[in-house]
């Protein structure tokens, strides 16, 4: 979450961003409290929202394999640790980039610690105005 924030607060022609989580709005309070105040988030613990996008449960490749520990190993060396699980701990996460009704983009997660660069997902869209939520 913090690279997220870091590359939203950085770039003034970033898509706004709107979290989805597991848990109930009381789980997400103080989390997004201390790690990001502004942002707008919807409480999902029934997974409707997942769902609806396809976002499926990770498999045993997809939740320990050598790519889940060197992602786990770089997110303790940026001081990022687990804390409690909500939820389904096999869910998948899911990013999408999405105007309107329409998906524009989504990162197809390869395992449970995958993220992409998220500096660069504005490049891919060089004209914000296209992409403007009405």
């Amino acid at each position: 979450m913090r690279d997220l924030r870091r590359a939203a607060e950085t770039n003034p022609h970033y898509p706004p961003v709107l979290i989805v989580y597991q848990g109930t709005a009381e789980d997400g309070a103080p989390f997004f409290a201390k790690l990001w105040p502004e942002i707008r988030a919807i409480a999902d613990s029934e997974r409707t929202l997942y769902a609806a996008f396809g976002v499926e449960r990770a498999s045993s490749g997809q939740l320990v394999g050598p790519g889940v520990i060197a992602c786990g190993v770089r997110a303790t060396l940026k001081g990022n640790f687990n804390g409690r699980t909500k939820g389904d701990p096999l869910q998948m996460p899911g990013l999408f980039l999405v105007a309107n009704d329409t998906i524009l983009w989504h990162h197809d997660y390869r395992h449970i610690g995958d993220n992409p660069d998220f500096a660069t997902l504005p490049s891919l869209f060089p004209d914000p105005a296209s992409i403007a939520i009405r």
